[in-house]
C-alpha cells in the first residue's frame, strides 16, 4: 500500500471552517489507503488529532465546502496524538496501520441505503465494468469519463431515475447523485412525437459543409450486424422501421440553396431505408463478398442528400452459400459515435422483445433552436475573445512531399496504428492521473505536444480538437439519448514550457485545456451560426479520445462489428494533414494516425509513432515516480489561486 501524507493548511480556509478547525484540530492529514477490491482502489482516509470530540460528519461537511471532490477524505480517523519526527515533520510509518484501521475503512465503504443508490450502483458497476462500488466512490477515479457519464446517465432514465450529465460532473459519486435524483422531477421533458420540417443545421454539419465541396453525398459509418441465428428479412425491416420512425435524425434531407445548406426533416413515407439485394444464385463465396462489397460502394455513390434516407439497412441474401449480411449504413451528418450506442441498444432491445425501448431525449429540432438563441446571447459573444487568442502561432509542419494545394483527397489517406500493452494502459488510466489530478486526454495531448514539436521545431502547437459535443445543463435540451451529429470541433493553441521540467509541461497543458470555456462547443457556435468569421483557425493536427471503445455484443446474440473500408468518396476533401484518434479496446490503449500519403512517406509516421510512445511511456514514469500530489488553479476554481499562491500554499506537503 502506497501513501501519500496532505498537510492542509488552515489559513487558506473560510472563517467559518478556520474556526472549526482552530477550536477542535490541531492537524489534519490524509494518505491514500486500502484496496477494497481485488484491484488496488485508493480511498482517501483522514488522520485528525483533536483537542476535544468532534462530529466526523460535521468535519466532512465542511471539507467538502472547501476542498474540490477528489480531496474530501472517504473515512476519518480520529487520533489522541499524531506521531512527528524530530524535526516536527509527520512520523508517517508510525500512523495506524491498514490493519488497525480496518473497521473505519470498513464503515467508509458504504452500500446502498436506498432503492434509488441500489440501481445506481448496479448501472454504475455495469458501465464502469468495476465491483464492488461504494456510495462512496468518486466516478471519475475508478475509470469514469465524459462519454460514459451519458451512458450512465441514460441507463438512470430507462431505471426511471432522471439525471442530466452535468449533475454528474457536480455529484461525483452515489451517495450524492442520489439526493440530487430524488429531488428531480420524474416528468423530465421527452420528445416522443415525431418532427418535421426544417431544423437549424448544428456547427459541426456547418463544417462539413464548409469543408467537404467534393462528393459531400459520401461520407459515411457503418456497422455489420450479426446474430446467433440468421436474421429474417422481414424481422430486420420491422426493426429499420421502427428506428426511422424513433429517429428524426434519420429522416434529415439537405438541400444546398447556392448560398447556404438548408436541413429538413422528411415524412416517413418519404424515406426509403431497407434495402434488399438477392445474392442467393452466386454460390462462389469469394464472388458472392465481391458483390456485397460493389453494392456497398454503389448504394453509397447513388446517395442524394436533398432526397434524404441517409440512414440504411443493407440486407444480402446469400442463400446456400454463407449467413445472410446486415448492414448498417449512416451518413455522418446523421450520426456521432454515442449515436450508435443509442441506435445499437434499441435494436438490442427490439430483438430481446423484453423490454421497452429508453425514452427519447430532445429532438434535433428543440436542440437546433437552442443553439440559435445561444448564438445571439451575451454569454457566447463573451468567448469570442478566447478563441481570437487561438490564432495559429505554430511553424508549418514538414513535409516530406511539396504539393501546391494544403488540400488532399481521402484516397491518399493511410492509417498507422500502434497500441500500447496492458499494463502500461492500466497505468495510464488510472494512477498516472493521481500526480497531477489529470484525465487521460491530457496526458496523451502532453505526449502529443513533446512529439509534434520536437518534429517540428516550434515551441508552438496548434492542435484541432473533437469532443462529443453533448454538453448538458439544466438549462438547455437533454440530447444524451437523441440521435444526430452533435461532435464539437475547435482548435486550441499551446505553448511549450521551456526546458526539462516534466510536471511543469503536464501542467500547463492540463491548465490550457481546462481553461476552454463550456468544453469547447462555443467556438462551433460562434464561427457558423453567429458568423464570426475571423474564427478561422485551421490546425494541421487533428485529435479525438474516445475513450473505451470494447466490440458491441449483447445476449440476445447479436454483434456488431464496425465496418471502415469504403465509408467515403475518394475524392472526399482533407485540410489537416495529421488524424489522430486514440481509444482503449481489449485493455490496450490504441492510437491511430492517418495521414496522406501526397505528403508523407510511411517511415515518416513510424518514426512519429514511436516518438510518441517513448514520450508518453517517460510521462507516465513521471506520474508514478513519488506518491507526492501536486495541484493547480484549476483544481480550486472558485479560489482564485494564481500557481505560485497555490505552490505556497501546499509547501508543506
Amino acid at each position: 500500500m502506497k501513501k501519500t501524507d496532505i498537510k492542509y493548511r488552515i489559513d487558506s480556509l473560510s472563517p467559518e471552517a478556520r474556526e472549526l478547525f482552530l477550536n477542535n484540530l490541531k492537524e489534519l492529514i490524509r494518505s491514500k489507503s486500502e484496496k477494497v477490491s481485488s484491484e488496488e482502489k485508493k480511498r482517501i482516509v483522514a488522520y485528525v488529532q483533536g483537542k476535544g470530540s468532534f462530529e466526523k460528519e460535521q468535519l466532512k461537511t465542511y471539507l467538502e465546502g472547501e476542498l474540490p471532490d477528489y480531496m474530501i477524505p472517504s473515512v476519518i480517523i480520529p487520533m489522541h496524538k499524531i506521531p512527528v519526527l524530530p524535526n516536527g515533520k509527520v512520523d508517517r510509518k508510525n500512523l495506524p496501520s491498514t490493519a488497525e484501521i480496518q473497521e473505519d475503512t470498513q464503515a467508509g465503504f458504504a452500500e446502498a441505503s436506498n432503492q434509488t443508490e441500489e440501481i445506481l450502483i448496479k448501472i454504475w458497476e455495469e458501465v464502469l465494468n468495476f465491483s464492488p462500488i461504494s456510495v462512496n466512490d468518486n466516478f471519475f477515479e475508478i475509470g469514469g469519463d465524459s462519454i460514459l457519464s451519458i451512458q450512465i446517465i441514460a441507463k438512470a432514465r430507462k431505471a426511471g431515475i432522471e439525471l442530466q450529465a452535468n449533475q454528474l460532473f457536480d455529484n461525483q459519486t452515489i451517495a450524492e447523485l442520489a439526493l440530487f435524483a430524488k429531488s428531480q422531477d420524474a416528468n423530465t421533458e421527452t420528445e416522443e412525437k415525431a418532427i418535421e420540417g426544417q431544423v437549424e443545421l448544428t456547427p459541426i454539419q456547418h463544417w462539413f459543409f464548409d469543408t467537404h465541396k467534393n462528393a459531400p453525398h459520401y461520407w459515411n459509418q457503418a456497422v455489420e450486424v450479426t446474430g446467433n441465428k440468421e436474421p429474417k428479412r422481414q424481422q430486420v425491416e420491422d426493426y429499420i422501421k421502427t428506428l426511422i420512425r424513433r429517429h428524426d435524425a434519420f429522416r434529415l434531407s439537405f438541400r444546398n440553396t447556392g448560398s447556404e445548406w438548408k436541413a429538413e426533416v422528411l415524412t416517413q413515407d418519404k424515406v426509403n431505408a431497407f434495402r434488399y439485394f438477392d445474392l442467393s444464385n452466386a454460390k462462389d463465396r469469394d464472388k458472392q463478398e465481391q458483390q456485397i462489397n460493389d453494392l456497398f460502394v454503389k448504394v453509397q455513390e447513388e446517395t442524394r442528400l436533398e432526397e434524404g434516407s441517409l440512414f440504411k439497412c443493407l440486407y444480402f441474401d446469400c442463400g446456400d452459400t454463407q449467413n445472410n449480411k446486415v448492414y448498417l449504413l449512416a451518413h455522418h451528418l446523421v450520426t456521432d459515435m454515442i449515436s450508435w450506442k443509442v441506435i445499437i441498444k434499441d435494436l438490442i432491445s427490439l430483438n430481446g422483445q423484453t423490454e421497452e425501448l429508453e425514452k427519447k431525449t430532445s429532438s434535433i429540432k428543440a436542440w437546433g433552436d437552442h443553439l440559435l438563441k445561444q448564438s445571439q446571447s451575451e454569454k457566447i459573444q463573451e468567448e469570442i475573445a478566447f478563441w481570437k487568442a487561438q490564432e495559429n502561432d505554430a511553424a508549418p509542419l514538414p513535409q516530406d512531399f511539396d504539393i501546391e494545394t494544403s488540400v488532399v483527397q481521402e484516397s491518399s489517406i493511410e492509417v498507422l496504428t500502434d497500441s500500447f500493452d496492458k499494463e502500461n494502459t492500466r497505468t495510464l488510466l488510472n494512477e498516472a492521473n493521481t500526480r497531477y489530478n489529470t484525465k487521460v486526454h491530457e496526458l496523451l495531448i502532453c505526449a502529443l505536444q513533446e512529439t509534434i514539436c520536437n518534429w517540428a521545431s516550434s515551441e508552438h502547437f496548434c492542435l484541432g480538437l473533437e469532443k462529443h459535443g453533448r454538453v448538458s445543463e439544466a438549462t438547455q435540451p437533454d440530447i444524451s439519448n437523441t440521435v444526430g451529429w452533435f461532435t464539437s470541433y475547435f482548435p486550441l493553441t499551446f505553448k511549450r514550457e521551456v526546458g526539462n521540467d516534466t510536471g511543469l509541461k503536464i501542467k500547463s497543458i492540463k491548465e490550457k485545456i481546462r481553461s476552454v470555456p463550456n468544453d469547447g462547443t462555443g467556438y462551433g457556435i460562434l464561427r457558423y451560426i453567429s458568423g464570426e468569421e475571423s474564427l478561422d483557425q485551421q490546425p494541421q493536427v487533428v485529435f479525438n479520445y474516445l475513450g473505451n471503445q470494447e466490440d458491441m455484443n449483447d445476449e440476445t446474440g447479436l454483434s456488431f462489428k464496425e465496418i471502415t473500408e469504403d465509408t467515403r468518396s475518394p475524392e472526399s476533401e482533407r485540410n489537416y494533414k495529421i488524424e489522430i484518434n486514440a481509444f482503449v479496446k481489449e485493455g490496450k490503449l490504441q492510437m491511430n494516425w492517418s495521414y496522406s500519403r501526397e505528403l508523407y512517406k510511411e517511415t515518416t509516421l513510424s518514426e512519429l509513432t514511436g516518438a510518441f510512445k517513448d514520450n508518453l511511456q517517460n510521462i507516465i514514469k513521471h506520474c508514478t515516480s513519488t506518491d507526492t500530489e501536486e495541484y493547480t488553479p484549476s483544481d480550486f476554481p472558485e479560489a482564485g489561486l494564481s500557481q505560485e499562491d497555490l505552490d505556497n500554499l501546499m509547501q508543506g506537503i
